[in-house]
């Protein structure tokens, strides 16, 4: 039993008035001697035991009232699954466990997550013979992990103990709508929804559609367990970014850590360190102090010895919610990058265009300098290119060359995009004299169908770029002021990028870069391993001036980063989001083994399937943040790795109102008694199935009653 209004127990003081009411009216008692008392001395001492007795059975009563009349008001309860406390027969429970990063909030004691987890065990304890249970895992993703009521209950508090955090938010409608569709199946006795949570606005934020659920099924009692004060001091690594060019091996590699302190308390003496690989940490900086809700970016800078694919951590000490004190990203890292950039004959002497500036952006240095760079570039015309090994290069750059009948077929480009190589086209003069721009085999692999050059309506005097609103990781520092505004690039003649239908591996085409109304300036999508990407203008006079504006050395440089070792895309997911990855042909059939965060070695996750000409591997568990590790043998090393992320505001603590669940969870219409949602003390009314005020004030009812007619009694035989 508990009381949904403790601090009204404090009145149990109020027990001793009546004991200091009878001790007053004692001592005020008055001897007087009269003569003729002498002849009832004797009739009272045969009295005045029972007497004695009357007036303690008469103070024993009025103290018991008190103390009933004050424990009625603080509002006594039993906990327990709903109605069968009251020995109604057996309950069918679906359990919804909210599973999301702020449950793993720890007050010193214990995580919210356990403290959830000992709350379910006990109502499971607590369930009369018969009763059935299911169990929801609620987060970014509800997980139906007892799907059905189950009578086998020990097996439900089995899958509560192997519950674990992930790094999404919550969202509590479609974990409760999934508890809903299972008790519909058959004819549940006495169908109840148990939701524990810490009530994050993300958890309620559907909150209209957690009413409407409940008034469509009014049969089914929902029952809210809040777990945890609402507490908000916690600080969290909130993104990583790369700075600069890509990773090549043994050189230095800049990434750029955001924190942010969500508490409303400054924190100092944050320790920042970044590692490779789960090694020890090749990088660390110091935070004096952190106000509240400041956010600070700070630079480590670290590299990687050997070539291939890597993920490093970004730390934090620990504090009441660890898992946002680390952040992982994923990269490649290459011996050294090889660039081919096709030029056709006709601009070797018509000036400066877009494979001298793309040049000059990769690599900003002196001709002498050039020779000792990490990047290797080669500039080819289609002739010379169209007789090289084409699998040498990591990139290759066709800057409108005129005769693409003298380079690979597309469906050579396309076999070198999914073994893993990287394209970028920019059409120009020679593909505006083509119709269509380019030929029908080349529409499966860009990402975007060219349509005949355009140049802006006359009250227009040229297409300007998007300055805000950057979605892509490439352009995604811009939206910050202190990067500049590309609100002074022109552009007076653009090709309309139309965006391919098709998918490739599921995964749409994706814009870089968009002009101010909307259309793509630069698209890209991902080919097996590989990615194409398309620009709608060549970077050319008469075309556009990006190529003169100070950010355009930035964004060449980060999209060659993210181009080759997968910052902006695959490599970096999403919790849930799934990774999918080319493997050797010779591997079709093999077991492939995943070291995933919290691992210390690597286990076996799944078998490499065939797909056109090579192995391709799937893997999905991905709900928890941290870097991921693949490899075809526990102990050899990974063919591949990526990175799972949170989102960035996970670690921000906001609450729904109380006034937001208790319109979600209100009995607006005909349904289980005791299931209105009162919030007090950190607990909800309705988490309470019992109360027992009523029966109590009936019983203080009947001892005034009693009372009073004793005490008329016990005066009239006085």
């Amino acid at each position: 039993m508990t009381f949904l209004a403790p601090i009204v127990l404090t009145g149990l003081a109020a027990v001793g008035l009546p004991i200091l009411i009878h001790l007053l009216n004692k001592s005020q008692v008055k001897v007087m001697k009269w003569a003729a008392m002498k002849f009832l001395l004797e009739c009272v001492r045969k009295n005045e035991r029972k007497m004695q007795l009357e007036d303690l059975l008469l103070l024993i009563l009025r103290c018991l009232l008190v103390a009933l009349l004050v424990l009625a008001f603080a509002l006594p309860a039993l906990k327990g699954l709903g109605k069968a406390l009251l020995n109604t027969g057996p309950v069918t429970a679906m359990l919804v466990l909210d599973r999301s990063a702020s449950m793993e909030y720890n007050n010193g004691q214990e995580a919210r997550l356990d403290q959830a987890k000992s709350e379910a065990n006990r109502l499971l304890d607590s369930s009369p013979g018969g009763t059935k249970a299911g169990l929801i895992l609620a987060g970014a993703m509800p997980d139906a992990v007892v799907p059905s009521p189950s009578g086998d209950l020990p097996l439900v508090k089995r899958r509560i103990q192997l519950a674990e955090t992930d790094a999404g938010k919550s969202d509590l409608y479609p974990a409760m709508k999934l508890a809903v569709d299972a008790l519909q199946q058959g004819n549940a006795p006495q169908p109840q929804v148990h939701i524990f949570t810490d009530d994050t606005v993300s958890a309620w934020a559907r909150a209209d559609e957690i009413a409407k659920l409940r008034l469509e099924n009014p049969d089914i009692e929902f029952i809210h367990h809040a777990v945890g004060a609402r507490e908000t001091d916690n600080t969290s690594i909130t993104a990583l970014q790369t700075e600069g060019g890509s990773p090549v091996t043994g050189e230095p590699f800049s990434i750029v850590a955001t924190l942010k302190n969500w508490g409303t308390e400054p924190v100092t003496g944050i320790r920042v360190t970044a590692s490779v690989d789960r090694d020890a940490p090749q990088a660390e900086e110091l935070i004096a102090t952190l106000g509240a809700g400041e956010e600070r970016k700070v630079l480590l800078t670290i590299k990687s010895e050997t070539a291939g694919f890597h993920a490093l951590e970004v730390k934090t000490p620990a504090d009441r919610i660890p898992g946002d004190n680390a952040r992982a990203m994923a990269f490649r890292a290459l011996e050294r990058p090889k660039v081919l950039i096709v030029r056709d004959e006709r601009t070797q002497a018509s000036g400066p265009s877009s494979e001298f500036f793309l040049a000059q952006a990769l690599q900003p240095l002196s001709r002498e300098q050039r020779a000792r760079a990490p990047i290797t570039i080669t500039e080819k015309t289609p002739r010379e290119a169209g007789s090289l090994p084409i699998d040498e290069f990591d990139l290759v750059v066709l800057c409108d060359p005129r005769d693409l009948s003298a380079l690979w077929s597309a469906e050579i480009l396309a076999a070198y995009v999914k073994q893993g190589g990287n394209l970028l086209v920019f059409p120009g003069e020679n593909a505006a004299a083509r119709t269509p721009p380019f030929p029908d085999a080349w529409n499966t692999l860009l990402p975007a169908l060219p349509g005949r050059p355009e140049t802006p309506p006359k009250d227009q005097p040229a297409f300007g770029l998007q300055t805000t609103g950057f979605l892509h990781p490439v352009l995604a520092p811009w939206n910050e002021p202190s990067m500049g505004s590309l609100a002074l690039v022109r552009t007076a003649r653009r090709f309309p990028l139309r965006a391919a239908k098709a998918a490739k591996d599921g995964i749409p085409p994706q814009t870089i870069l968009a002009f101010s109304d909307g259309q793509p300036a630069l698209i890209e999508w991902k080919v097996g391993n590989g990615r194409a990407t398309l620009a709608a203008f060549p970077l050319e006079r008469g075309w556009t001036n990006l190529y003169l504006h100070p950010s355009f050395v930035a964004i060449i440089q980060r999209w060659f980063a993210a181009m080759l070792s997968g910052h902006g895309g695959e490599l970096n997911l999403p919790p849930r989001a799934g990774f999918g990855h080319a493997a050797p042909l010779d591997a079709v059939g093999k077991a492939f083994f995943v070291r995933a965060p919290g691992q210390d070695e690597a286990r076996k996750a799944g078998q490499i399937e065939g797909r056109e000409n090579s192995g391709w591997l799937q893997f999905r568990e991905t709900a928890k943040a941290g870097p991921y590790s693949i490899s075809l043998e526990p102990t050899t090393p990974p063919i591949a790795a990526f990175a799972v992320q949170g989102p960035a505001d996970a670690g921000e603590l906001r609450y729904a109102e109380p006034d937001a669940i208790t319109t979600a969870l209100k009995a607006d219409a005909p349904t289980p008694t005791g299931s209105e949602v009162v919030p007090m003390a950190g607990r909800s009314k309705a988490a309470y199935s019992m109360e027992l005020w009523f029966p109590i004030i009936v019983i203080a009812t009947l001892l005034l009653c009693l009372e009073t007619a004793l005490a008329h009694r016990f005066s009239q035989s006085k």
